[in-house]
């Protein structure tokens, strides 16, 4: 989800630690596990790259989502015009008349994180955009430092240092 300002989340001089995963493989385990992204399922196969790649990241609105139950928040109190769904399970499981694949039946497209209500043209343009909300968090209220890390660093190197430096910034000793 992409990071907002709020006063409750950030408390006193936290340190925020933003890990990222390269590119090509992030990409590779989005395709062959869409979570939560019913309309890319159907690219799963690696032969479909370049169609999950290009495929705008949305879908038709289904179900209860179709249309703006301006009484009702939307999930992780989005507004309707930027999540797809707005409704957690728009289309009860029952209804699916297929084993349920990658919690399909609970879509979360995040839209442009500009207000315009518009989808992202490919997966990479939104990881994009919410690379720099992560790292704009910097800015923040409460927030006292963003450390980026790299997830393949960590997989080989383990977490040692960087637990260290995290003692060394704080004062704090791991447990």
């Amino acid at each position: 989800w992409f990071q907002y300002p709020g006063y409750y989340r950030y408390p006193h001089d936290t340190l925020v630690v933003a890990q990222f995963r390269n590119p090509y493989d992030w990409l590779k385990a989005m395709q062959h596990v869409p979570h939560h992204s019913p309309a890319h399922l159907p690219f799963r196969d690696d032969k479909y790259w370049k169609e999950f790649l290009t495929t705008p990241w949305t879908m038709e609105r289904i179900g209860t989502d179709r249309w703006n139950n301006l009484t009702t928040p939307c999930q992780e109190h989005f507004d309707y015009r930027d999540i797809i769904s707005c409704a957690v399970e728009p289309v009860p499981k029952e209804e699916y008349d297929h084993k349920i694949m990658y919690s399909e039946h609970q879509p979360f497209y995040e839209m442009r994180n500009d207000g315009s209500g518009e989808p992202y043209n490919n997966i990479m343009e939104m990881r994009t955009d919410k690379i720099l909300n992560f790292l704009s968090v910097k800015d923040y209220e409460g927030v006292a430092d963003v450390w980026v890390v790299q997830y393949e660093y960590l997989l080989t190197k383990g977490t040692h240092e960087l637990i260290q430096q995290i003692a060394e910034w704080t004062g704090i000793e791991p447990q």
